[in-house]
């Protein structure tokens, strides 16, 4: 089995990162489990550029030169997939909405992404006081 953790908050005690410590720590249980674990907040990954070459190609992946050249084959290995991040203004945090962008580059033009049919684990936190009740 092979795993792809990751890790989108810029803590690296936070408790999203925490959590998934936890998971990779159970999936090394497995003695056959082969785990990446990716910290975005390390990572060089750029914005994705809506330039849709990524589509004209015919196979998976990406103009753009950066991290995402050697993840992409990551992710298609991968049988599980483990995100966590940390939600920041109501939304998933920057890091992990930039790497979900870019997965324009795992499609080939033919179909479905390639992730389809992955086991997906997500892993989302929210610390913030609510004194009025309104945003819960």
């Amino acid at each position: 089995m092979k795993a792809v953790i990751v890790e989108a908050s810029p803590k690296p005690e936070g408790n999203s990162t925490t959590i998934a410590k936890h998971i990779i720590n159970g999936l090394r249980e497995n003695p056959e489990a082969e785990i990446t674990e990716l910290f975005l907040d390390e990572l060089d990954i750029k914005f994705c550029r809506g330039c849709w070459e990524c589509l004209k190609r015919g196979e998976p992946g990406c103009v753009i030169d950066d991290d995402m050249t050697w993840i992409y084959p990551k992710l298609n290995e991968a049988d599980v997939l483990v995100f966590a991040t940390p939600v920041y203004w109501w939304h998933i945090n920057a890091q992990m909405k930039k790497f979900i962008d870019r997965f324009e580059g795992l499609l080939d033009g033919n179909g479905p992404n390639n992730i389809s049919g992955r086991t997906l684990v997500l892993v989302i936190t929210y610390n913030m006081e609510d004194p009025d009740g309104i945003y819960l």
